[in-house]
């Protein structure tokens, strides 16, 4: 029963997430459908930006921890078209994240993104 609520609360944040990027224009989020229950990883790219740049002004300005890069799988962000802007941006939920980090995050993306 205990995992079982920490499945569910990671769902829940997770499917937030997908549903708050996918509205943001231009941003393109890699992997299953909303509707397909996942691990609570999510791989995007914002246009106009490099992967590496956005994960270091999510760290320096808002104090978010993205993963940014080519992930251990440079094949497939060949395949994706992603080597030229550095890769994708990964972020990850657990069990101490809550929805308000993901606000604060999907917030940041779109005040970066109008800079950009």
């Amino acid at each position: 029963r205990g995992l079982d609520k920490i499945f569910a609360h990671h769902w829940e944040l997770t499917k937030y997430c997908l549903e708050q990027l996918v509205a943001i224009d231009g941003v393109r989020v890699y992997g299953p459908p909303i509707t397909y229950k996942r691990l609570p990883v999510i791989s995007f790219t914002l246009p106009r930006i490099d992967a590496n740049e956005a994960a270091i002004i999510l760290d320096d300005h808002y104090q978010i921890g993205v993963r940014a890069g080519l992930h251990c799988a440079p094949l497939a962000h060949e395949a994706l078209q992603t080597i030229q802007s550095g890769g994708a941006l990964r972020a990850s939920f657990g069990l101490y994240h809550t929805k308000e980090d993901v606000q604060r995050l999907i917030h940041a993306i779109k005040e970066i993104l109008s800079f950009f």
